[in-house]
Order: C-alpha cells, then sequence, then structure tokens
C-alpha cells in the first residue's frame, strides 16, 4: 500500500467519506525501500483510508452447455465493491501499545494461534476459536 493510491476492495459497509482502520496488514515498505512481511500478518503497523465510493464490478459471464440436449445457461455476475484512498499508515512501538490488535481485531489473535500451532500435530481448531471473544461491532478486513 501506498499514501494517496486508489484501492478496489470487495464492498464494505461503511458510508462515503467516512474514515475505516486496516490492521491486517501483510506487507509494509517502509521510505528506505526495506520490505516487513508479516507471519501472518504484521503487528504494529495500522493504514488509515477513507471511503471514496460504491460501485459495481465488471461483468463475469458463466456459460454451461450439455451436448445434445439443448442445454444451455448464461449466467452473469458483478461484484460490490468499494473504492478506498489511503490517507496515513502508522508504525505503533511494541511498548507503547502491545496489546492494540487483538483489542481491534480478534480475528487476527485466532490466526496468531493458528500459525504459531500449526507445527503441531492434532491441533484443535474448535478450541483456538472459542479462546477468542468477537465484538458485535466488529467489521471484518477484506484486505
Amino acid at each position: 500500500m501506498e499514501l494517496g493510491r486508489f484501492y478496489d476492495v470487495y464492498r464494505l459497509d461503511v458510508d462515503i467519506g467516512k474514515p475505516i482502520t486496516l490492521n491486517r496488514v501483510l506487507l509494509y515498505k517502509d521510505t528506505e525501500g526495506d520490505f516487513y512481511w508479516g507471519h501472518p500478518f504484521l503487528e504494529h503497523v495500522r493504514v488509515h483510508a477513507t471511503v471514496l465510493e460504491h460501485f459495481r464490478g465488471p461483468k463475469v459471464k458463466s456459460f454451461k452447455f450439455k451436448a445434445k440436449t439443448k442445454y444451455r445457461r448464461l449466467v452473469g455476475h458483478r461484484q460490490e465493491m468499494t473504492r478506498i484512498r489511503i490517507d496515513r499508515i502508522e508504525l505503533l512501538d511494541h511498548k507503547e501499545d502491545p496489546t492494540w490488535t487483538v483489542n481491534k481485531d480478534p480475528l487476527y489473535a485466532l490466526m496468531k494461534n493458528v500459525y504459531a500451532e500449526k507445527k503441531c500435530q492434532g491441533t484443535n481448531f474448535a478450541e483456538l476459536a472459542e479462546r477468542v471473544v468477537y465484538d458485535d461491532h466488529y467489521i471484518p478486513n477484506p484486505v
């Protein structure tokens, strides 16, 4: 992600002109050109963006055909999309608030546990899912 750049993502349930915060960042490039790769995500990078518009993506046509039976079906689909602009990329200090990611994004805590325990045989994913407390007002991040 770059500052000031536009991105098209799947439809977000946010009004036009409202700011959003993206907590799950996979890759970050600093001003010196160094890349930082998250496993599964970077813990202390937060992206602030603004919703610019909602629109429909290009039409995708799906055609079904069965030979010798006169069976033909043409189905079209247009995905609902949202265009966002990156306003600010925030880097947090580890000592500042070490639990901000878990508090803001409970799905991150689950994925971090899965990543840490994936080498173990017989990981019980149901137990991992029960450890995470979900907030009623949480909007998932498609990015």
